[in-house]
């Protein structure tokens, strides 16, 4: 089966097509330059056309509420457009996951997802009490929790390839609910 998949809630955007178990094509890029681009350039560089897709997914959040309805909408509007089911993934499961996963709230929380399980929101001081967090943007807990408790993260294609896969098998996996900020 053949799939693309699109994450813009975070500041990098990715996009990836694959295939059964591996990535066909993937392009990361900035969020805010837009997201028909990048997935332009995954067809042109796998050599397929969206008509070859079997399905489409895109991050669900949390994440940048702008973000997550901008790939929300584009990869929705594909699966209506093409007829393939439509799935969905935490966007913090994204990431290389050495250690838990976290993300700035912006409203005084944060969302964290450790390895296995779904994320969920937590305070800045349930967050202390972790050794070590990953966050694909640093920055915002770097400042509230000091260097040495946080480090930068990348996206991790191999494990969303499987993710994907774990996705499809689950009944009553499509339509996703959105975690917004």
């Amino acid at each position: 089966m053949i799939g693309l998949f699109v994450d813009t809630a975070s500041k990098n955007g990715l996009a990836l097509l694959v295939k059964a178990d591996q990535v066909l094509a993937q392009e990361i890029f900035i969020s805010n330059s837009g997201v028909f681009e990048p997935i332009k350039k995954l067809f042109a560089n796998a050599k397929l056309n969206p008509e070859d897709l079997d399905f489409v997914a895109a991050g669900k959040g949390p994440g940048s509420f702008t973000g997550i309805r901008v790939s929300q909408m584009a990869i929705r509007s594909m699966a209506f457009a093409l007829r393939v089911p439509f799935y969905g993934l935490s966007s913090l499961s994204l990431y290389t996951q050495a250690y838990p996963v976290a993300l700035d709230a912006r409203s005084g929380g944060v969302w964290i997802q450790e390895p296995g399980l779904e994320p969920k929101r937590v305070s800045l001081e349930l967050l202390k009490a972790y050794p070590k967090i990953a966050s694909p943007d640093p920055e915002p807990l770097i400042d509230r929790l000091g260097q040495e408790k946080v480090v930068s993260t990348a996206f991790d294609p191999e494990n969303i390839v499987r993710l994907l896969s774990e996705e499809l098998l689950k009944p009553g996996s499509q339509d996703p609910e959105i975690l917004y900020l």
